[in-house]
């Protein structure tokens, strides 16, 4: 999975990756002004997942299956 943001503002970044509600892993890559990062998720277990972004004040979340 890529995840891409524009951050002209150059806040903190921080990404993170839930199943069930609970945090599995978090990225806090800085502040730059476009970020992408491809995360690798072939090692997951089947299920139901979310990614979250949250720049500055603003929040993203994106909800996905693994089959």
């Amino acid at each position: 999975m890529e995840v891409t943001v524009s951050n002209p503002k150059m806040e903190d970044v921080l990404v993170t990756f839930r199943k069930n509600s609970e945090s599995f892993f978090e990225d806090e890559p800085g502040n730059y002004k476009m970020f992408r990062r491809k995360y690798n998720l072939k090692d997951l277990e089947p299920g139901q997942y979310q990614v979250e972004l949250v720049s500055g004040d603003k929040y993203y979340t994106h909800s996905f299956d693994i089959e």
